[in-house]
Parts: C-alpha cells; sequence; structure tokens
C-alpha cells in the first residue's frame, strides 16, 4: 500500500486528481515544487523568486534585455478570485510590469474564471488559468510532468494512506480509487477513516 496513489498505466487521471485535491494549506510548498517542475517543460524560461517580498510573484519568464512581463503564482487557496486580485493589485503598487498572469492552482476553476478574466483584460492583464484539470489532462505530455505527478502522488500517499495503519474501510476506499471511482467518493472515505492527512500551520496561500 505504500505507493497506493502510484497511477497505473490505464487510470493515470484519477490519481493526480486525487492527490491534488487532498491538499491543505500547509501543503503550499508541495504544490508550488509540483507546479515548478510540472511547468518547466513548457516554460524553459521560467525563474523562480524567492523570499516573502514576492509580491505574489512565484516565478517569472526571464525575457533577455528587457523587464519580465510574465508572471506565475501558485497557489491552493478556495479563495482564487480574492488572490488573484489582490495580486494584480500589488503588482500595480509598485508598477511591477505584468502582460500575463499564469494562476496555478490545484482547485477546479474552470469557465467560473471568465468573468475574472474579462475584467482584468481591462486592465491589459491577460490571466491564464492553469487550475486541476490542466494538470491532470497533461500528465503524461512530457517526463518532467510525469515525474513531477508522481512526486506528489506519493507524497499524498505516505501522509494520507500510512502503509502500517490502514484500517480496513480505508484499505476499501483506497482499493475504490484504484479501481477509478469518482474522486469525491474517494476523498470523502479517506479523510473519514485514515489518520489526519495534514496538520495546521501558517501558509502565505
Amino acid at each position: 500500500m505504500r505507493d497506493i496513489l502510484r497511477p497505473p498505466t490505464s487510470m493515470p487521471k484519477s490519481r493526480l486528481a486525487f492527490a491534488l485535491e487532498q491538499l491543505a494549506l500547509d501543503d503550499w510548498k508541495a504544490f508550488e515544487e509540483f507546479a515548478s517542475a510540472f511547468l518547466a517543460s513548457e516554460f524553459p524560461d521560467l525563474r523562480t523568486i524567492a523570499g516573502t517580498n514576492d509580491l505574489g510573484r512565484d516565478a517569472v519568464l526571464y525575457q533577455s534585455g528587457t523587464e519580465p512581463d510574465v508572471v506565475l503564482q501558485y497557489s491552493i487557496t478556495t479563495d482564487w478570485r480574492s488572490k488573484v486580485l489582490g495580486t494584480v493589485g500589488r503588482l500595480a503598487k509598485k508598477k511591477i510590469k505584468c502582460r500575463v498572469l499564469v494562476y496555478a492552482s490545484n482547485q477546479e476553476i474552470g469557465s467560473r474564471a471568465d468573468e475574472l478574466k474579462s475584467d482584468l483584460r481591462r486592465w491589459r492583464i491577460s490571466l491564464d488559468v492553469r487550475d486541476r484539470s490542466y494538470w491532470v489532462e497533461r500528465r503524461a505530455r512530457s517526463q518532467a510532468t510525469r515525474a513531477a505527478a508522481e512526486h506528489i502522488e506519493r507524497r499524498v500517499s505516505t501522509l494520507c494512506f500510512p502503509s502500517n495503519n490502514l484500517s480496513s474501510r480505508a484499505r476499501s476506499a483506497a482499493r475504490t480509487c484504484e479501481q477509478g471511482s469518482s474522486i469525491s467518493s474517494c476523498t470523502c472515505a479517506t479523510r473519514r477513516t485514515a489518520a489526519p492527512c495534514h496538520t495546521s500551520r501558517t501558509s502565505p496561500l
């Protein structure tokens, strides 16, 4: 059961979706590392910005001879709209260029971001949302994306399904996930039966 979330060839999507759904606020660093590694193959000029004074910029796309204007932000907050608006406001206040904001999230956002995208276009900012569906649909795109997905799947597996501390009900729920049942049913079952997956601590996300 150690690698219970390691996706089989026939069902790679549900494993990653489950892992992303299980992330709690104290997993913000793990998600940042996942998103950065996942996007590295798409954005070879990705430069991470470390520190507490990043003004919402977790990374930028380096552009030789000019100021970067493509900003990336990684967040696991459920209030993604407020997070995006807060970041745009801070960037504008500090007069930091932002033509495109790539917002990476573990949440399911989809078409709910359409209105926000329209609002930001008035500020001449294009919002590019990379939500849970984005990661799941592109999991097998490259060796880098597969490696990033497998890493976070194993991490959640270790936290949520300790191999030596699974009740029979949790084992049954885990097998259900392996067999491709809905993510929501797997989530509810394992949260009720397994040991708590996370501990609380202050998060910037």
